[in-house]
C-alpha cells in the first residue's frame, strides 16, 4: 500500500539531507520514524503504568540527586 506525505519545499530538503546523510532512502527514513515514535510512546505508557503500581504497592522512588548522595557521589 502506498501513503503520499506531503511536505513543503524546505521540509523535503531537510528529509533528503538527513537521508542522504544516514544513507538511507526517505521512505526509509520516514518508516522508521513512525515506528520509533509509536515504540517510544508505548514505552512511556508503561512506564506510567508501572510506576503507578509500584507507588500503589507503597514502594518509593528518589530522585537522581538523592541517590547521588546516598551514594556519596554528590
Amino acid at each position: 500500500m502506498a501513503v503520499t506525505v506531503r511536505f513543503n519545499e524546505k521540509e523535503l530538503e531537510a528529509v533528503r539531507a538527513y537521508a542522504k546523510l544516514q544513507g538511507a532512502t526517505i521512505s526509509a527514513i520516514l518508516r522508521n520514524a513512525i515506528f520509533e515514535r509509536i515504540e517510544d510512546e508505548l514505552d512511556y505508557k508503561i512506564a506510567v503504568k508501572t510506576h503507578e503500581e509500584w507507588v500503589k504497592d507503597g514502594c518509593k522512588t528518589i530522585s537522581h540527586k538523592e541517590l547521588g548522595k546516598k551514594l556519596g557521589l554528590i
